[in-house]
């Protein structure tokens, strides 16, 4: 019981006092005009009060994926507390916000523009591809396990749900975002607050045993701690999704001091709580979004918002008919390697504005090594074992602080 209470204490600090150190290093500014002002088109472009804003941005990143990964993560026991806790606080919100506002400041970007603009042409064009790969799996991890889940209490054809669950995604997809997002989004939040309290008072009040952290692992394969847990727990510490969803919310803010809120916060909200069928609409969303602006194709009209939903859709619904164990292994580590990729761009800001880029480099040297580990060790990797996985993933984590400490040397010479 103590390590819930402190855990729950824990994220609630980190994102008063970390929240605001990362907010004060990247200097948002009360008078910025945003995206939203600027640029407003009536669909993707709309200003919304902070709270609608951090409920969707909430109910966006916290989808399926942090149950399915912390169920996952449980098995090797209560030492995953460890990782949704400091990875929420120093990892996963560093990244939402970085990206967040960076996206703020530049148009609302999406995180394939903002990576090419910072790791170069080449990264970006991997991005583009990478993204809307990752997009996809996860609009169709959040059109599977709802469907599972509904069906499941009402015995309803699970084909029948599909069909459903795809309609709205598609509306949600095209439509402009205050029109279905902006107004079921807070309502979903609302109704996940109260019984997020009432769970919590529950486990409290009704003296519920909740294991204590303990440094062994439980897992009955006994599979190893690292890098397995890291890459199970996809969503709950650290996510590339969310690198997509932030740009959402980033053409939406009034103001660029409601970021800590926004991004940082509803990523320590998601360490804390987790919603089961959000994500999947917002998830195709940003496919659409991450197209149009790599092919810089207006999306004011409403038929060019279909010329680029419907092919996601189709690739989608055939995605439906492949094994989901087979497509959360393949989401799993593609999310942690977006995240990864994406933190190190926000180093990278960091560095040419002169701030502290460590809080963005030390967790992109971290998961450097758990997504190249896992990719070599993992049986849908290279399979190649852990004498030799970790020993590279080492290797190409301290190649890549290398690479980047070097290019900031260059650019200070040539300064």
């Amino acid at each position: 019981m103590y390590s819930f209470i402190l855990s729950m204490v824990a994220l609630v600090v980190g994102y008063f006092v970390y929240g605001k150190i990362v907010d004060r290093i990247f200097g948002s500014k009360a008078d910025a005009i945003t995206p939203a002002k600027r640029l407003s088109d009536g669909v993707d472009y709309i200003e919304l009060d902070w709270k609608k804003a951090f409920l969707i941005q909430f109910l966006n990143i916290a989808g399926t994926g942090p149950i399915f990964g912390a169920v996952a993560g449980a098995m090797w026991g209560p030492v995953a507390f460890l990782w949704i806790v400091f990875g929420c606080i120093f990892a996963g919100a560093v990244h939402d916000f970085l990206i967040g506002m960076m996206s703020l400041r530049d148009d609302g970007a999406t995180v394939a523009e903002i990576v090419g603009k910072y790791l170069g042409n080449g990264a970006r064009t991997f991005m583009r591809f990478f993204s809307v790969i990752l997009l996809l799996l996860v609009g169709v991890v959040f059109i599977m396990s709802p469907a599972d889940i509904l069906n499941s209490m009402t015995g309803i054809n699970r084909f029948i749900l599909i069909g459903i669950i795809i309609i709205y995604y598609m509306l949600a997809t095209i439509l402009p975002v205050d029109k279905i997002i902006g107004k079921i989004y807070p309502l979903f939040g609302g109704c996940l607050l109260i019984m997020a309290a009432g769970i919590a008072i529950g486990i409290l009040g009704e003296g519920y045993h909740v294991p204590e952290i303990v440094l062994k692992n439980l897992h009955p394969d006994k599979t190893p701690i690292f890098p397995y847990l890291f890459i199970s727990i996809a969503c709950g510490a650290i996510s590339g999704f969310h690198a997509t969803q932030s740009p959402m919310m980033a053409r939406c803010l009034k103001n660029e001091k409601e970021g800590r809120r926004v991004f940082y916060g509803s990523m320590i909200a998601e360490g804390i709580v987790a919603c089961p069928i959000t994500s999947g609409d917002t998830a195709f969303r940003s496919a659409r979004m991450a197209i149009a602006d790599a092919l810089q194709y207006k999306q004011g009209p409403f038929k060019n918002r279909f010329i680029i939903a419907i092919p996601l859709f189709i690739i989608g619904i055939g995605l439906c008919f492949i094994d989901f164990q087979i497509i959360w292994r393949y989401f799993a580590w593609s999310n942690q390697t977006l995240a990864t990729i994406a933190l190190w761009a926000a180093a990278k800001y960091l560095a040419t504005e002169n701030k502290n880029y460590w809080i963005a480099a030390i967790p992109g040297t971290f998961m450097t090594v758990v997504v190249t580990s896992y990719i070599i060790i993992a049986k849908e990797g290279l399979r190649m074992g852990m004498s030799v996985g970790i020993p590279v993933g080492l290797i190409v984590a301290l190649c890549s602080l290398g690479l980047f400490l070097k290019s900031l040397k260059k650019k200070s010479q040539v300064a």
